[in-house]
């Protein structure tokens, strides 16, 4: 589960250049807190957020600063416990 890597991550204060995600994360839960808090003030993210049926991937990068609706996508949802 990557839930369970991206928590001992950030427990260990583990951070990366790059982070990407297949699945689309729920915007009503810290899936997405949980994913961008790994990444480096320098990095860049790519990631799908949304509901079924109206989900975006989007570009993070710059420490938050710039962020790009890259495409409309509808991807299968994460699920975390």
């Amino acid at each position: 589960d990557a839930f369970h890597y991206l928590q001992r991550w950030k427990d260990e204060g583990k951070t990366f250049d790059v982070v990407y995600s297949g699945c689309s994360f729920d915007p009503d839960t810290q899936q997405l807190a949980l994913f961008l808090g790994r990444l480096k003030p320098t990095g860049a993210a790519v990631f799908n957020l949304g509901n079924p049926g109206k989900q975006g991937m989007y570009f993070v990068a710059d420490g938050g600063k710039k962020c790009e609706l890259l495409m409309r996508v509808n991807f299968m949802m994460a699920e975390s416990p």
